[in-house]
């Protein structure tokens, strides 16, 4: 399993005295699909390039002093970390939003789940 500190995001975020709040996401993997079916595990890939993009547009908006985001790749197993996401903002309105916002788009567009419901072997190379 990777190791995930939220101390250390926090560190690598940064705080300073334009920070009025750190908002976290902390995505974790559920043993069921959205629909209730029980799964084994998940195999999880992104888009870096999609991600970069996006998180430079989002950096731009009123309030928003810094974004981090952290994605775990490859087979996750269930209450393994996803995905994490630090939004550093001046107030609570700006930084929650960019936080709800940025999360949507990221699991819609950068992010590629796939639910396994059964164990399969991968043959080696």
């Amino acid at each position: 399993m990777i190791a995930l500190s939220l101390d250390k995001l926090i560190e690598k975020i940064g705080k300073g005295p334009e920070v009025g709040m750190i908002a976290c996401h902390l995505g974790i993997v559920r043993g069921y699909t959205s629909s209730g079916e029980p799964i084994k595990y998940m195999n999880v890939r992104y888009n870096r390039e999609a991600l970069n993009d996006l998180l430079n547009d989002f950096k731009r908006y009123p309030g928003i002093k810094d974004i981090l985001v952290e994605v775990a790749e490859g087979r996750r197993q269930i209450g393994d970390w996803i995905m994490a996401v630090l939004i550093a903002g001046d107030n609570r309105q700006h930084t929650l939003l960019v936080l709800e916002r940025l999360i949507e788009l990221i699991k819609r567009s950068v992010i590629k789940e796939e639910e396994c419901k059964e164990e399969r072997y991968e043959q080696q190379r």
